[in-house]
């Protein structure tokens, strides 16, 4: 049986080793963060083979970055961490858990009691300068209205998320209007060695809209590789990132267990934000 203790910054280079195992890109920055959004909730077996992490949104909960060491997989590691995180959520209240799963692991999840929603489509592509209208940087005082934006499509409130990464990337973060209405945010993070799409929310009324914050955000990182998440009911993102250039990835399975009830509103979230806390 498997040991596991609480990740702390005294584990950075034992989760930057499995990171790069992974070949997700995730940076010590990357691990910063999911400790300030899930203190407590993040684990790592004692002998270094394996991690998880969790975020808790309330009666919502997420599991991420299970990473299992190539040579360990199979003994059933993966297993007892996901066990340990869907644990920890559900004794902190949480009667939802959701992920998003490459193919090779659907049939663990399963066997824990997950089920597939949709699919969690990826896309790749290098950005640049395009036509069109442009969206206005974000200020620190839009903050607040981001956030009750972003609760409206998303289902849950991600105030710690969107505070965070705009401290962390304000050059990279975008708004749009129509007139004195906020319709829709964008936000970008740094990566190794590909830049993030984080959170895109738009008022699905108006994909023009949608459209000025992808070519603003593209903008402020021209020249640099780009990756997304988008739900695969969200036909308009898809459109919008294959229009100007992007490639489809292989995609990932939202899966959950527990009370599966639809999040939100799908047709205005334009990304998943991340897929280790949707």
């Amino acid at each position: 049986m498997v040991k596991f203790h609480t990740i702390t910054l005294d584990d950075t280079e034992t989760c930057l080793e499995l990171f790069n195992l992974a070949g997700w890109g995730n940076t010590k920055e990357d691990l910063r963060r999911m400790l300030h959004y899930a203190p407590g909730g993040c684990f790592i077996a004692d002998n270094g083979v394996g991690m998880v992490s969790t975020v808790n949104y309330g009666s919502i909960g997420w599991i991420g970055n299970l990473i299992v060491r190539p040579d360990e997989r199979g003994k059933g590691v993966g297993a007892e961490l996901m066990t340990k995180a869907m644990r920890h959520l559900k004794d902190s209240g949480v009667q939802s858990i959701r992920l998003d799963s490459v193919l090779k692991t659907v049939g663990l999840y399963r066997r824990l009691g997950f089920r597939e929603e949709f699919r969690s489509l990826r896309y790749r592509g290098v950005a640049r300068s395009v036509e069109g209208g442009l969206a206005t940087i974000m200020r620190e005082t839009d903050i607040e209205e981001v956030t009750e934006l972003d609760e409206s499509f998303f289902g849950a409130s991600r105030e710690r998320m969107l505070n965070r990464i705009y401290v962390e990337y304000p050059e990279h973060c975008f708004t749009a209007w129509d007139g004195s209405k906020r319709e829709g945010y964008i936000m970008g993070k740094r990566g190794d060695p590909v830049n993030r799409v984080g959170s895109w929310i738009c008022n699905p009324e108006r994909p023009d809209l949608a459209g000025c914050l992808w070519n603003s955000l593209m903008q402020s990182f021209e020249g640099e590789e780009m990756w997304i998440g988008i739900p695969e009911a969200n036909r308009a993102a898809v459109n919008i990132v294959e229009l100007t250039g992007f490639i489809e990835q292989p995609f990932a399975t939202r899966m959950c267990l527990g009370k599966c009830t639809p999040m939100g509103n799908v047709s205005g979230r334009f990304s998943i934000g991340a897929p280790d806390k949707g």
